[in-house]
């Protein structure tokens, strides 16, 4: 008697409703897939009353609509696999959060009703009544009323310029926002290096969403890090922590300390260039001798003689 692995798809399409941990999750997965599409500007439209989601990018659009659903299958390209590790299970928290879901890309369009998907019934790719740059997708019966309350968090370390129901949003953690340093984990920003106080406390973000968070910190008194997604990957399907995430947090930890240590060394570099003392061929209009007691000194001391 022989053995081997059996999927049975029907309790394997039931169960991943509960495979994300929180609703949320839907709009990370669409604005992961708009970014990842190269898009640089996305409009995100949420009507409560309507139960209606609304995402709209200007990426370079849907090239195979079957991708939509296929799952554990990525549509992406070579490169974008090797870099970031996508799933292939994103758009699927699309089917069981909401009743129907439309998709507009260039030319084409599909409307798609969530329970006969789950059926695996097919639906016809349509000829667009008229072709748009980018890609649209609306989400209806999508019940997320709080998500107004959350979208600057989610998106506050996104690359992606994002606006929301007509404002745009801060993406104070971004990597275009703040000074970072390249490192051999990612890009570090060390808060305290102008005023040489150091942060104790660190947000940690992988393909531009947190996840490592403390639980008390003072918004301008926290080190940031942009992990590389090469290096590093992030519990399936939600992307909200780190796979081995005590061993990479110590890493991370352990960059924070080397890069701080460059911040003073540079400092330090930076304080004795200006405070070299006076060439000893200059004397000061007193006419007394440069001061020998310190090179930071500024001259008024009692040693001046």
């Amino acid at each position: 008697m022989k053995i081997q692995v059996h999927i049975n798809e029907e309790g394997a399409l039931r169960n991943q409703r509960y495979a994300f941990t929180d609703r949320f999750t839907l709009v990370s997965e669409l604005l992961q897939n708009a970014r990842r599409a190269g898009a640089l500007h996305i409009v995100i439209d949420h009507q409560v009353d309507k139960q209606m989601l609304r995402v709209q990018d200007d990426g370079l659009g849907i090239e195979d609509f079957q991708k939509l659903l296929s799952f554990h299958e990525s549509g992406w390209d070579g490169d974008t696999i090797a870099q970031e590790h996508p799933f292939g299970i994103g758009f699927t928290k699309c089917l069981y959060a909401a009743a129907r879901v439309v998709v507009l890309s260039g030319d084409r369009c599909v409307d798609i009703d969530t329970v006969a998907a789950l059926r695996r019934e097919a639906f016809e790719v349509q000829t667009a009544t008229q072709a748009i740059s980018g890609t649209v997708i609306e989400l209806h019966g999508v019940d997320i009323a709080d998500l107004a309350q959350r979208m600057e968090e989610l998106c506050e370390g996104f690359p992606v310029d994002v606006v929301f129901n007509g404002q745009s949003l801060e993406r104070r953690y971004a990597e275009d926002r703040l000074p970072f340093m390249a490192t051999p984990i990612g890009a570090v920003h060390v808060a305290g290096n102008r005023s040489g106080k150091a942060a104790r406390n660190s947000l940690v973000f992988l393909q531009g969403f947190c996840v490592k968070r403390p639980t008390y910190y003072s918004a301008g008194e926290i080190n940031v890090v942009h992990l590389d997604p090469q290096q590093f990957m992030a519990r399936l399907p939600d992307r909200d922590t780190l796979i081995d995430a005590d061993q990479q947090l110590r890493r991370v930890e352990a960059q924070f300390k080397q890069s701080w240590r460059t911040v003073l060394e540079v400092a330090r570099t930076q304080l004795e260039t200006s405070c070299r003392p006076a060439s000893p061929s200059r004397t000061p209009r007193s006419g007394r001798a440069p001061c020998r007691c310190s090179p930071c000194c500024s001259g008024s001391c009692a040693a001046m003689v």
